[in-house]
Formats: structure tokens, sequence, C-alpha cells
């Protein structure tokens, strides 16, 4: 899959520390984004987690998530 035919509203999560895919959230909240979806792929799906977390226990003080799936792509 290519960068060009990912939706807009997700964020693919990989390597980078987890602070950074959470300043992306935000980001992208502050854009006005109603639905934001995090992918990711083997060791990176516990980093995924992380920033979940972070972005609604720290940001939000957990008010934001309303629905959290995982779940997997074939």
């Amino acid at each position: 899959m290519r960068r060009t035919d990912i939706p807009a509203d997700t964020i693919l999560i990989g390597k980078k520390p987890i602070m950074a895919y959470a300043t992306a959230v935000m980001m992208h909240y502050n854009t006005g984004a109603k639905k934001l979806t995090l992918k990711a792929r083997g060791r990176a799906i516990s980093t995924a987690v992380d920033v979940a977390e972070v972005v609604n226990n720290r940001f939000f003080q957990g008010g934001l998530a309303k629905n959290v799936h995982l779940g997997t792509e074939i």
C-alpha cells in the first residue's frame, strides 16, 4: 500500500517515540477530525495501544475515546 492510498484519518505507527505519534493525533484533532484510526503491525501494536492511552488519559483526562476496536486485516 502506497502512502497516497492511506486515508487522511489514519496514522501508521512504527518505531518513533510514543509522544511523536501522540502529537500527530493531537494535530489531527485540532484540525477538526472527528474520527482517527491508528494502524500498526507486529511489535508496533503495543505502541499504538500506548499512543491511544496517552492521548485519551493525559490530554483528555479519559473523556475522548468513545470506541476502541482492535482487529486484523487480511
